[in-house]
């Protein structure tokens, strides 16, 4: 009896102390290693699935992504599946749900290269809901690669939130990707109203580079901003803008600035602008 369970050890693919796999497995061993092996073996196993391109494994390595214990296997299955190319409701449940940062930002890269028909959606989700700022701002980021209008109003809730300013600050640009009214209202209001200096001289310094008509009241409201940057950004925005309206406020606001090279930028842009 003890030879003969010799001759089955010797018989079946060993796994390695290490985790690694045998180098000649065929589609169904690495299916069995998904469902039996450990956490090293099934994170080689989602690894030689994809190598292999094959569609017929995106829901066994989707059942590892949503279910694994351990979230460095479930982060490698999440690759697996973006290189694949398939299994977008396996990632989206793993963006919408896993408790590791680090899967959700390997989950969100995954369905930017599938894109979904429904990522917008997810994205807009992922703002309302999941508690990591990075998450979060790589999920702004994509937004304004795509200039999704339908994640607009959420980007411009949470630019004012009490959210970190550094997160509301990198979001910022998301807000004109699409160059609605809805982004540049929201623009307007943190360029005037926001409490934080940081998040001014950020929307101070995208509509000096992409004013509308709309921009005029809040870029001349900015000229009277406690803070030089914001007011240089908005003297500059003006100039940019165009409009004749703007000398106005140029030419009012010159006469309060303390700062001569200032007020003499302000009146030279009215000189342009008239």
């Amino acid at each position: 009896m003890r030879t003969c369970f010799l001759l089955l050890a010797l018989l079946a693919p060993a796994v390695s102390a290490a985790g690694s796999l045998p180098k000649d497995l065929s589609y169904n061993d690495l299916i069995d290693y998904l469902k039996t092996g450990g956490a090293e073996a099934r994170a080689e196993a989602c690894k030689r699935l994809a190598q292999r391109h094959s569609k017929d494994a995106v829901d066994p390595i989707g059942a590892v992504v949503e279910k694994d214990e351990v979230w460095k296997t479930r982060k490698v299955c999440v690759e697996a599946l973006k290189e694949i190319g398939a299994g977008a409701p396996h990632l989206s449940q793993a963006l919408l749900q896993d408790s590791e940062k680090e899967v959700r930002l390997a989950a969100l890269d995954a369905l930017e290269r599938l894109e979904p028909k429904d990522l917008p959606a997810l994205a807009v989700k992922v703002l309302e809901a999941d508690s990591d700022n990075e998450v979060r701002r790589r999920t702004c980021w994509l937004i304004e690669k795509r200039g999704w209008p339908p994640a607009v109003a959420a980007v411009a809730k949470l630019i004012g939130s009490d959210a970190p300013v550094p997160l509301r600050k990198s979001c910022l640009k998301a807000l004109v990707a699409n160059e609605s009214e809805l982004g540049h209202a929201a623009l307007h209001h943190a360029l005037t109203d926001d409490s934080s200096v940081e998040i001014r001289r950020e929307a101070g310094a995208i509509l000096e580079d992409r004013p509308r008509r709309s921009s005029l009241q809040p870029l001349c409201k900015a000229l009277s901003d406690s803070d030089e940057t914001v007011v240089r950004h908005a003297v500059d925005g003006l100039q940019r803008l165009g409009l004749r309206d703007g000398a106005a406020c140029l030419i009012e606001a010159s006469k309060s600035v303390r700062n001569d090279r200032l007020a003499g930028r302000m009146n030279e842009v009215a000189g342009k602008l008239k």
